[in-house]
């Protein structure tokens, strides 16, 4: 056995023990959309229907891709409804997968001028830094997307490399990446930006006809629509519309959402904190105007206004807290909420004239700066939320070193900044490289779009952006291998450390 396969055979078991720990002994599965997807998937296996109802008559619905919700009934209807553990068990398998991928992509994407000991090292040093990420790895341990979406991610960025590898036009491997990047959008729709990342990435393809590109494109765009074609197609036999996506409000036809309240939510809104005091709660329980920032007002006349605003909100909420043990409490605006019309449409529209005001006087700040602030903030962040001792940015805020959990987090966040570096570092050595400069194209095309779209919105979660971990750690492979001529036998016997002065 090669030297390559006993360290990757060593990393695997290290990453499948880091993973085990992980999923059944320390994330903490808080999230509010598990308990719906949990309960779409009972009533899928029950009652045959896709319905996030808790009781008769089982409405379906389309508020969430039927991605996971399928995969959570797959495993239910195995080991058992409700068997949470068997869930966490198959997704330990999944992330795996995520990290031979990551292995698998780091043996293209190093540069072929490189010696093949070197490329092997590379690839070993992006398995290793994803197996060891933390950012990704509570995912396991909670009924969420994200795990089955970075896998799914990282395998259609891998066969758009290998598509563009291909000798001859590869039509089927276009189409491939295509239907993958459409399967992965049937897990987190945002995932759909795989489509037109895979487009450019086409048109850049140089010695390639015009005729040969609209064909690669035609394939790869069509894959994709068959991805999502059963999920269009039942949409439309039962609810009469075309629907191959969510509303983006993760609203049902018919159902008011208020969005005169999350414009102005937006104009103001950066931290992710802010979205836990001010959009999940909505129609659900009260909120405390008190913890607004100063950023939401503009004018002191502001604050009794919009306190007002809020009061009588407030009063409007009910008093029972039922509706919070329904699985689709953390929707505002969704069904079964018992304080759907907390939020009515006449105060609606007063917090939509504030967000059209501060809109026009300050656009600077609504179109350029905030969403700036929002895309740092879903980036650097700690990443820790499903940890037990989670917190989001500001460091300032956090706990002192002494206090449980507060050196950890600094270990995170600090983490976060380290593997970003070397992301950097590694696109920086890729451009040196010739033939490297398609990948640094197609990973900065995963970044950009991704983290302005995401920064345009009023949801500021950054496990939005957990998906581009895996491209981090090859890119941090990269970087580090480019530090010796000889990885494996450095990591292996600490021998042959000298720099590689030239680079190449």
């Amino acid at each position: 056995m090669t030297r390559f396969k006993r360290l990757a055979i060593l990393v695997t078991l290290v990453a499948i023990a880091l993973r085990v720990v992980v999923a059944f002994g320390v994330a903490v599965d808080s999230s509010g959309d598990g308990p719906i997807y949990q309960q779409i998937a009972r009533n899928v296996v029950q009652h045959g229907v896709y319905s996030a109802a808790t009781q008769a008559p089982y409405e379906p619905t389309f508020i969430r891709m039927p991605g996971y919700p399928l995969v959570v009934a797959a495993v239910f209807a195995t080991f058992g409804n409700g068997n949470v553990t068997a869930l966490h068990a198959v997704q330990v398998v999944a992330d795996m997968c995520t990290c031979w991928l990551v292995l698998l992509l780091a043996l293209r994407w190093a540069p072929r001028s490189w010696e093949a000991t070197r490329r092997d090292g590379a690839a070993l040093v992006a398995f290793a830094l994803y197996a060891v990420c933390p950012f990704t790895m509570a995912y396991i341990g909670t009924a969420l997307a994200e795990t089955w979406a970075v896998m799914l991610c990282t395998l259609s960025v891998w066969c758009a490399t290998w598509a563009m590898g291909a000798d001859d036009a590869g039509m089927r491997r276009w189409a491939l990446a295509g239907f993958v990047a459409g399967i992965s959008c049937l897990f987190r729709p945002e995932l759909g930006l795989l489509l037109a990342v895979l487009g450019l990435m086409i048109l850049t393809q140089r010695r390639a006809s015009w005729p040969v590109t609209f064909g690669r494109g035609a394939v790869c765009a069509g894959a994709f629509a068959v991805a999502l074609l059963p999920w269009t197609v039942r949409n439309g036999m039962v609810f009469r519309r075309f629907q191959p996506l969510p509303e983006v409000h993760a609203s049902m036809p018919n159902e008011f959402v208020p969005i005169g309240y999350l414009h102005w939510v937006r104009s103001w809104i950066t931290q992710p904190e802010q979205v836990e005091d001010f959009l999940w709660p909505l129609d659900d329980r009260a909120m405390n105007a008190s913890k607004l920032p100063a950023l939401a007002f503009d004018a002191p006349t502001d604050v009794a206004h919009v306190r007002a605003l809020f009061d009588t909100y407030n009063r409007a909420v009910r008093a029972d807290t039922s509706a919070e043990d329904s699985p689709t409490a953390r929707l505002p605006f969704a069904p079964g909420n018992a304080n759907a019309s907390a939020m009515s449409p006449t105060l609606d529209a007063e917090f939509g004239v504030l967000a059209r005001a501060r809109g026009t006087a300050h656009p600077l700040r609504q179109y350029l700066l905030l969403p700036a602030t929002r895309a740092w903030n879903l980036w650097f962040d700690s990443h820790s939320i499903y940890y037990p001792f989670s917190a989001y940015t500001a460091p300032w805020t956090w706990p002192s070193e002494d206090e449980q959990g507060g050196w950890l987090l600094r270990v995170f966040y600090t983490g976060v900044w380290l593997y970003t570096l070397l992301a950097v570092w590694g696109m920086r050595q890729l451009w040196r490289d010739g033939a490297g400069r398609r990948w640094v194209l197609l990973a900065t095309l995963l970044f950009v779009p991704r983290l302005a779209f995401l920064a345009l919105s009023e949801v500021v979660e950054p496990r939005y952006m957990v998906e581009l971990f895996p491209i981090v750690a090859v890119l941090g492979g990269l970087a580090l291998a480019s530090l010796v001529r000889r990885v494996p036998g450095a990591i292996s016997a600490g021998a042959d450390l000298t720099p590689v002065g030239g680079g190449y």
